[in-house]
């Protein structure tokens, strides 16, 4: 049996601390490789998905950066339940030791989130409907994490038996409550591609839902795996499984924004190949497609249409006159439905009494995201 050294900062004299068999420091070793392996592969898609950003834009986006502090925040916490399980890198148990634990698990806990209402906002065209959401998201995690970082540091340091007492009922509840809102999230994606998407009739986006109903089965079982781990006896063989499902939802996430990008990448290469225009089949789906986008997207005011003569998207009014090529004749079947800012589009009328607006792009919406932070 091993034990962590006693004498840290703020830690009591009858500190006794964990003790740690040879059985389970094999257990930890086994799930450091896992760990390990999971790592790696996160590492080579975040690399890949900032090369290709880069490559595009010469920038970093949000989802980016949340991936990256993420996937060092998970490694960092993997490294000092190692370290601690083993007895090893001289960490005495002290405040500073769990406060920074308790760090680097609220920091995975809030980009994981905030990645997931990344994904979920392609979907919200509703600016004030995203903020609420991340800012929801944002205050349920911190009241969660700030109420175990007032448990659970006190009674790992073994301040009194109540701490303990408490930190052993509200450490299981809170993963119970992470479970559930996890799954909440991911089925509030699910019904917006189905109710939005699929429903209107963009049938592509099947194996996008296919992928995220077995990401909530998959996520039950890792949030059930984690909370079997808090009855082990020795409690830091959770501190290490916890990164393990922590750095393998990151690498879900990641494969699912990847699939979102290849999916609605998949129309844009179509067009740019000019499928559209010598196969009829292309043709009707991409009218069904602007139709089906149409009816999503009705709460959001205006229309905009593409114009035949000077084939530019997002830059004419229904029977009105193209504001780029001044073409008289342009497809009165709206792409899409602009979102109303309060302010009338309508800018004048011309030589023939038409009505001239403003032109709209759904690209230049408020939402600070877009398919290219996926992609």
């Amino acid at each position: 049996m091993t034990s962590v050294q006693k004498g840290g900062y703020l830690i009591p004299p009858w500190y006794s601390g964990p003790k740690t068999s040879q059985e389970e420091i094999v257990l930890a070793d086994i799930v450091l490789g896992f760990f390990l392996a999971c790592a790696s592969f996160t590492f080579a898609k975040a690399m890949s998905q900032t090369a290709t950003r880069w490559h595009r834009i010469k920038k970093f986006t949000a989802y980016l950066i949340m991936v990256w502090i993420d996937w060092v925040a998970t490694v960092l916490h993997s490294i000092i339940g190692w370290c601690v399980g083993h007895g090893t890198c001289s960490m005495q148990p002290s405040f500073w030791l769990f406060f920074s634990v308790v760090i680097v698990w609220t920091t995975e806990m809030h980009c994981l989130a905030q990645i997931l209402v990344n994904r979920i906002s392609l979907l919200l065209f509703d600016p004030i409907r995203t903020r609420r959401l991340k800012l929801g998201v944002f205050v349920i995690i911190f009241v969660l994490t700030s109420s175990v970082a007032i448990i659970w540091t006190p009674a790992e340091m073994e301040i009194s038996e109540r701490w303990q007492d408490i930190n052993d009922v509200w450490d299981r509840g809170e993963k119970i409550v992470f479970l559930f809102f996890d799954v909440a999230l991911n089925s509030y994606f699910v019904y917006l591609v189905r109710s939005s998407l699929i429903a209107n009739g963009l049938i592509k986006y099947h194996p996008l839902f296919r992928f995220n109903i077995t990401i909530i089965t998959l996520s039950i079982l890792l949030d059930i795996a984690v909370i079997g781990t808090t009855w082990l006896p020795d409690y830091w063989i959770y501190i290490q499984f916890r990164p393990l499902t922590h750095m393998v939802k990151l690498y879900i996430e990641m494969c699912n924004a990847e699939l979102i990008g290849r999916v609605a990448q998949a129309s844009v290469d179509i067009r740019n190949r000019g499928a559209i225009v010598s196969n009829p089949a292309v043709e009707a789906f991409s009218l069904t497609t602007r139709r089906a986008l149409q009816r999503a997207m009705l709460h959001r005011g205006r229309s905009c249409c593409t114009c035949k003569a000077c084939d530019k998207r997002d830059v004419t009014t229904p029977k009105g006159i193209c504001n780029g090529c001044q073409s008289e004749e342009p497809d009165n079947e709206p792409d899409v439905v602009g979102r109303s800012s309060g302010r009338s589009p309508f800018i004048g009328q011309d030589e023939n009494n038409r009505k001239l607006f403003k032109p709209f792009s759904v690209a230049r919406r408020a939402d600070p995201y877009d398919l290219d932070d996926l992609v």
